[in-house]
């Protein structure tokens, strides 16, 4: 099993999941990077200070003039002409650039899920085997014969002790 980790150039950890193949983790994440949620964040973050290239659009120069007859149109707004070629051309920069920020990092992580499971089951034991113990103790302290004799208990301790020693955190 591998444990697939999506991450920003910068390190950031973005996503995570676990898979059987890197193809897999790769079908699952690629369309997210490309389209999805990691990458509009970024095309929106690239793409902030020339919002004109984001959809393909043709301003025409506009006279909005303050008292002293200085433009208030932002400059990336005057007479700009985005024709579909040009849109393509940068749209594909910035999905190259989007391809580019992102990377995707595998860790095997099988032995990690097994020893999970030998935790979970030798827990679970010890979790179901205390009111043994305690029962034995009660019964020794009020002087009434015991459940376990004393083979079972010591067949019991040593089951508990290597549950313990099997659990691995």
């Amino acid at each position: 099993m591998l444990q697939a980790n999506v991450k920003k150039l910068d390190g950031t950890k973005l996503d995570h999941g676990n898979f059987h193949t890197e193809q897999a983790a790769m079908d699952w994440f690629q369309p997210l990077i490309d389209k999805g949620v990691y990458g509009q964040k970024y095309i929106a973050e690239r793409f902030e200070d020339f919002q004109v290239l984001v959809t393909p659009a043709v301003y025409e120069e506009t006279e909005i003039l303050d008292e002293n007859q200085q433009s208030l149109v932002p400059p990336q707004f005057e007479q700009v002409e985005i024709t579909p070629a040009v849109y393509e051309t940068e749209n594909r920069k910035v999905q190259d650039e989007v391809l580019a920020a992102f990377v995707i990092e595998f860790t095997d992580v099988t032995q990690q899920l097994e020893q999970n499971v030998i935790n979970e089951e030798a827990q679970q034991f010890l979790n179901e085997s205390d009111w043994k113990i305690i029962r034995h103790q009660d019964q020794q302290s009020l002087g009434i014969s015991t459940s376990l004799t004393g083979q079972e208990l010591q067949d019991l301790l040593q089951e508990r002790q290597m549950a313990r020693t099997a659990i691995i955190k």
